[in-house]
């Protein structure tokens, strides 16, 4: 062991390695700086820390309540497999695969419950990240021989740009956790200095560090590695030099399969779950990419140079959060002058090879990052090209929020920042002076109010009147349509159910899109349809709360005593109400059947392109969602009545009916279509000619798919 001990102390490599992750008291004033800043900009929710969530009900509330609901039925979010108290009586898949790929989210959250329970821990694992960004970015710079106001400058705008506090509003505490990157990047220099398998081992598992904490930052870590893989391929000598880089490339990759199999074989047993999140329409590649104004605009949230963004953007309100990617007009002045200095290669500060490494790495990352951001197919003179997203789109559109990556070009841009401000510092008498002006400017142009706190604390009284009755579903009415207020509604009861206690008949969650279930939410979605009370009873329904408040807010008057059922408790702003006596069970099958026109105009099932070409058909669509219609038909069989007959692709016969010598008006289906293209031929069983002189469609709901399965 001394021998060891005395190996590790006289090896001047990991001496230095291990010198360079000590703490100085210079680090410490960096943490408690980045502790302050968070406790600052978000004191107001550590007020109710553990019956709080920053702006309101968001993904944050529904994580708190989904863990709570897998210790309610004994279970956690790595072994539940059905959540029975969301969507009863049916119950919500669970992806445990989803878990386990972002293991480090409900790992730890699961973990810190059991000492604050669970919202409290949602809210501190969300913002520790905060902190620990931006201490690991200003301890990746220091450790390079930044200047400490430079590091802590980028720390700052890594951790506190507009776009990471638009994701803690939405609740997305993974995003908060960007420490990731500096992680992996000071894998890739720990890599380029050192360049043996274990080096390529440790980037293999900063690349995996990022998938366990987020599947997007996994995506973001591919373009990292690979900028700094083809930087270190362009800087090699000789074959035999690339060859060996090669090798540790395959090292890396081996090594995140590896360590990522507990993931992957929780998908092989969880596929079908996981493929209702995967399958994301190619429209949102689009929609949900960054465009170049996101970058110089700033948030709408910002109380003075929000009326900036209005006046150039008039879309602003429509996709503020994730298109919110404002560098900062400071930042990006800085950003631009650390690459001219890194272009002319500034001898002062570019001292040592692997900083030289670094910042040339950083100017290339920048503008892939930019590029890799950008909406599917964009404008450029006029002219529409396709993005990168568009090639990743053709493979798989998992991913599908591009505007992510602009992470990465703040990361860069800043790292960049540090650089200029660490000359600036060092070179002239005023540079300190100037420096610190120029990070106030930023903090001025980030800074966009405290973060408000929305409580779930004092609930209404109907929560514990509730809890007393007898265990049975409840449905909250209105159930959400497109109403902003129904949704919010349906968001807070879905957190109070902790409270409560009972389960709820609205589904709360992605994945049910296009399933039976969610037919049957909408053939009854409003409470005063003559069909509602009889699905109700169907599934089992036992009470229903009005919320006349909500109907309110969505500007209309609370709908009267429904007939069928009656009236058990008010409490002012929401009724309390059972089915009355005699409400017979609806067939739903039936029920569905009969409404699946409806329920498809109201899923926005498309009606597909239809070609004519003699007797036959081609149709042509691209929502996958739609899988079957209805044929309206205008034909005769001139020579003698006939049976007209609906051939498939495959031959089969798939629709008939009687066609008389006179044009005749049928609808023949329901007719099943599969793949985005059908071709169908139209003939008489007779072998009479057929006229076929008009052909529609009207798409129908399906109902094979079932969250049961």
């Amino acid at each position: 062991m001394q021998r060891s001990l005395a190996w590790i102390h006289g090896d001047a490599r990991i001496r230095s390695a291990i010198d360079s992750l000590r703490l100085t008291r210079r680090d410490l004033f960096a943490f408690a700086f980045f502790v302050g800043v968070t406790v600052l900009w978000f004191h107001e929710i550590f007020g109710d820390l553990g019956n709080s969530v920053l702006v309101g009900p968001n993904d944050a509330s529904y994580g708190i309540r989904a863990y709570w609901g897998a210790a309610y039925v004994g279970e956690n979010p790595f072994t539940l497999e059905r959540d029975p108290l969301n969507g009863a009586p049916e119950g919500m898949p669970w992806s445990r695969a989803v878990q386990y790929a972002n293991a480090l989210i409900p790992g730890s959250i699961w973990l810190l419950h059991y000492l604050v329970g669970f919202g409290a821990a949602a809210n501190l694992y969300l913002l520790l990240g905060f902190v620990l960004t931006g201490f690991s970015v200003y301890v990746l710079l220091d450790r390079l021989g930044f200047h400490p106001v430079g590091s802590l400058l980028a720390g700052f705008a890594v951790a506190f740009n507009p776009w990471m506090i638009e994701r803690a509003y939405a609740g997305h505490a993974g995003f908060m956790h960007a420490w990731v990157f500096p992680v992996l990047v000071g894998a890739l220099l720990y890599q380029h200095r050192r360049r043996t398998v274990w080096s390529g081992a440790v980037v293999g598992l900063a690349v995996l560090t990022t998938l366990y904490q987020n599947s997007y930052y996994g995506l973001l870590a591919v373009l990292v590695v690979g900028v700094f893989w083809a930087a270190e391929l362009v800087r090699a000598r000789s074959w035999h030099e690339r060859l060996w880089l090669v090798t540790l490339a395959d090292v890396a990759i081996l090594t995140a399969i590896v360590a990522f199999l507990p993931a992957l074989i929780a998908w092989h047993y969880d596929r079908e779950a996981v493929a209702t999140i995967v399958s994301n329409p190619v429209t949102q590649l689009q929609n949900l990419g960054a465009a170049p104004q996101s970058y110089v605009l700033p948030s709408v949230r910002h109380p003075i140079l929000e009326p900036i963004t209005r006046a150039v953007d008039q879309r602003a309100d429509d996709h503020w959060s994730e298109n919110t990617l404002y560098l900062g007009w400071s930042l990006i002045a800085l950003g631009i002058a650390g690459i001219v200095l890194v272009v002319r290669r500034h001898r002062d500060s570019l001292s040592t090879p692997l900083t030289r490494f670094f910042l040339v790495c950083m100017v290339a990352l920048a503008p892939a990052a930019f590029v890799f951001s950008l909406k599917r197919e964009s404008t450029v003179f006029g002219v529409d090209i396709p993005m990168p997203s568009y090639l990743i789109g053709e493979f798989t559109t998992f991913w599908r929020v591009f505007a992510r990556f602009g992470l990465l070009v703040t990361f860069a841009l800043a790292a960049l920042a540090a650089f200029a401000l660490t000359v600036l510092i060092r070179r002239y008498r005023h540079g300190l002076a100037v420096a610190s002006a120029a990070c106030a400017l930023l903090v001025f142009e980030y800074f966009s109010g405290f973060a408000p706190a929305y409580s779930f604390s004092n609930p209404d009284p109907w929560v514990g009147w509730l809890k007393q009755q007898p265990r049975g579903i409840v449905a909250h009415y209105p159930l959400p349509t497109d109403q902003a207020p129904a949704l919010q509604m349906m968001a807070r009861t879905y957190y109070l159910q902790q409270r409560y206690e009972q389960p709820i008949f609205s589904i709360f969650g992605s994945g049910s899109g296009g399933t039976r279930e969610e037919a049957i939410r909408l053939v009854s979605r409003y409470i005063d349809d003559p069909l509602t009370p009889g699905v109700l009873q169907a599934e089992g329904v036992k009470y229903v709360l009005l919320h006349d408040d909500v109907y309110r807010e969505e500007g209309k008057e609370p709908p009267a005593m429904p007939p069928g059922f009656k009236l058990v408790a008010d409490f002012g702003n929401v009724r309390a109400l059972v089915l009355a006596d005699g409400v017979e069970a609806a067939d739903l099958p039936a029920t569905l059947e009969q409404s699946a026109a409806a329920i498809a105009l109201t899923q926005g099932l498309p009606t597909p392109e239809l070609e004519l070409a003699g007797s036959e058909v081609r149709l042509v669509w691209s929502d996958r969602r739609l899988r079957r219609l209805n044929l309206g038909v205008v034909a005769s069989s001139p020579a003698a009545p006939s049976t007209l007959e609906v051939v498939g692709e495959d031959g089969a016969v798939v629709a008939s009916a009687q066609v008389g010598t006179e044009p005749t008006q049928l609808t023949l289906g329901p007719v099943r279509i599969d793949d985005g293209t059908e071709r169908l031929l139209f003939r008489t069983a007779e072998g009479n000619v057929l006229r076929l002189e008009q052909v529609t469609t009207q798409p129908l709901a399906d109902f094979s798919v079932s969250l049961r399965d």
